[in-house]
């Protein structure tokens, strides 16, 4: 059964992590916004993470 239920979480899993880096960068950049190092210094990390995730998860 736990197989079972990690194969369907880890394909649910990679669409989510793809969605949410779309929405978090523009909400990032309004925080950003005070801060200049902040939007060009979370952008390179934010394609990282969703790439490691997903090979660590596999």
């Amino acid at each position: 059964m736990n197989p079972k239920v990690l194969y369907p979480d880890e394909p649910f899993r990679r669409p989510s992590f793809r969605h949410l880096p779309h929405p978090s960068p523009p909400d990032r950049q309004s925080q950003a916004g005070s801060m200049k190092p902040g939007p060009p210094l979370t952008r390179p990390p934010y394609t990282v993470h969703p790439t490691l995730m997903c090979t660590l998860e596999l």
